[in-house]
């Protein structure tokens, strides 16, 4: 269920936009035959005029130095290096040795960043870091199960410039430990961090390796690591403050409280509901995109795309991948623009001018609902997943789209909108390749809570095709159906051996629809609000 919040204060940081320069293009020499005249215009000439995304001059940020010169301008970010420095030696992550004969030390370089708050305002400044990172489906699902039980959410070289040993200023850093901006770094992080908690006890998932699970007499405690951000919830809060305190003994940790901000995700939590939303991050990629102050619209696409095959390119096509990349990101929490997504995306490598229509468009609706989010409430664990397909949607290749969504209870945990790899030769045959992904993503959902100690469950697949259903449970395999094959014989096992069920459901009552094709603004918003 998608639903809209309004807060009295939401801040907005806005950055300097980078504009297309002119180029100046020489006129091709024109031939002169009289007896084929043509008419030489601009387009043809390789001469654009440039394009102008935004009239305001949006208000600065604070900056982020890229030198350490810079920074020390600062005494915010010295405050920042020292507690960098004084961790760094805390852990005994160098010592100071000659340097060895006929061997270069490698550079060493800060890398500043700086990070907010759920309200925009500034945290702290800090370095950039990387590491492992977990999977978008098993957060969502930790999250729904925190909600569900009540749980509780936690949110926990050379020698640097600005810090040579007065000393011994010729002496270089023998690493005893892996240092951010090393290949080997995050392996090196995760392997330390996950020994530690396998040595307390825990279990790594075998389908999310960031994924880690306690299961103590006391009761259930679970880890989710995303690069050095990590999140801990669980049955027992005496078993979680245990564990914390383990961890802040054998770790530098810093207690962010309760969850109200996770990998630019913002969480707000009730007695009974759970709300992720990402209001901010969009406003600053409409900002980015220059359509701050755009008009809006009521669906993220038209009803009746035109065909982008005969259109002109896009002049500024890195313009064109940053901010389809920005909406990728986005759809995290907004399924509802998927589809449009996705269909943009199709296009990365030779962008038209009908494709960066088509991306404005659904900027234009996330300014008209960028406060919408992913609500999580409390109710039963069953696993509906509603799949379809859009048959030979595509008029350029003829292929049909796959979607599906996949819930816990009433909350959505999965979902997906891909393009089908072969052309279906009916409609029955992309049905069947959009239910066998959604078996696929099901099966892997049931080994992650199999991993949380959750109840084995028997998920119930929809489909609004009645000849697909029909296909699941006879054996027999038709002359139109033999050469599907795979998907066919993948699906219908899982419904022999009584793993799932299939079931139909009317074409009006298919969630899935909002993931497949485009839709008038009544529809679209009835499957939002039911999503």
């Amino acid at each position: 269920l998608f639903q809209s919040f309004h807060r009295a204060h939401m801040a907005l940081y806005r950055h300097p936009l980078t504009h297309p320069s002119y180029t100046h293009h020489p006129i091709p020499t024109l031939s002169s035959h009289l007896d084929h005249p043509h008419m030489q215009t601009r387009s043809k000439s390789g001469i654009f005029k440039p394009k102008v995304y935004t009239t305001t001059v949006p208000a600065p940020s604070p900056s982020e130095p890229t030198t350490y010169k810079q920074a020390s301008t600062n005494p915010l970010w010295c405050q920042a290096m020292d507690d960098e420095y004084r961790s760094l030696i805390n852990q005994h992550t160098w010592e100071l040795v000659p340097a060895p004969r006929h061997r270069k030390p490698i550079g060493c370089k800060s890398v500043y960043h700086i990070k907010r708050n759920v309200d925009g305002s500034i945290s702290r400044y800090k370095k950039e870091t990387f590491s492992p990172v977990i999977k978008q489906q098993t957060i969502l699902l930790v999250l729904s199960l925190t909600l569900h039980n009540d749980w509780p959410l936690h949110h926990y070289m050379d020698q640097p410039p600005g810090y040579v040993d007065s000393r011994h200023p010729h002496l270089v850093c023998k690493l005893k430990k892996s240092l951010y901006g090393l290949k080997q770094a995050p392996r090196a992080w995760y392997n330390r961090f996950s020994s530690f908690l396998q040595d307390i006890g825990f279990q790594t998932c075998t389908h999310d390796t960031s994924l880690f699970t306690l299961r103590h007499p006391h009761g259930l405690v679970i880890i989710l690591l995303y690069v050095d951000d990590i999140v801990i919830t669980g049955s027992s809060s005496a078993l979680i403050s245990t564990i914390t305190k383990s961890m802040h003994q054998n770790f530098q940790l810093k207690d962010l409280g309760p969850l109200h901000y996770f990998l630019g995700i913002e969480v707000l939590r009730t007695s009974s509901s759970l709300l992720l939303h990402q209001s901010k991050y969009t406003e600053e990629l409409l900002t980015r995109a220059g359509m701050a102050e755009s008009k809006t619209a009521s669906t993220p696409m038209v009803v009746r795309p035109p065909s982008t095959s005969d259109s002109r390119l896009f002049d500024n096509p890195t313009f064109y991948r940053s901010i389809v990349g920005g909406l990728h990101y986005l759809d995290v929490t907004r399924p509802d623009i998927q589809y449009a997504v996705n269909r943009v995306s199709q296009s990365m490598h030779a962008p038209t001018e009908q494709n960066f229509q088509a991306l404005k468009w659904i900027l234009c609706y996330l300014k008209g609902s960028s406060r919408r989010g992913l609500l999580f409430q409390k109710g039963n664990l069953e696993h509906p997943v509603y799949s379809d397909s859009d048959w030979a949607n595509d008029k350029d290749d003829r292929r049909s789209t796959t979607g599906y969504l996949l819930f816990l209870g009433p909350n959505l945990i999965s979902w997906c909108t891909k393009k089908q790899t072969r052309v279906s030769r009916s409609s029955t045959e992309a049905e069947y390749q959009a239910m066998a992904a959604g078996v696929s993503e099901a099966m892997w959902l049931h080994h992650i809570t199999d991993a949380l100690g959750l109840p084995p469950f028997r998920p119930k697949i929809y489909c609004d095709n009645e000849s697909t259903i029909c296909v699941t449970k006879n054996p027999i395999i038709h002359d139109r159906m033999k050469h599907v094959g795979s998907d066919c014989h993948f699906v219908r096992e899982h419904v022999m051996v009584g793993t799932m069920s299939a079931h139909h459901v009317p074409s009006s009552e298919q969630l899935e629809d909002i993931l497949t094709k485009p839709l008038p603004p009544s529809e679209f918003h009835y499957l939002v609000t039911h999503v």
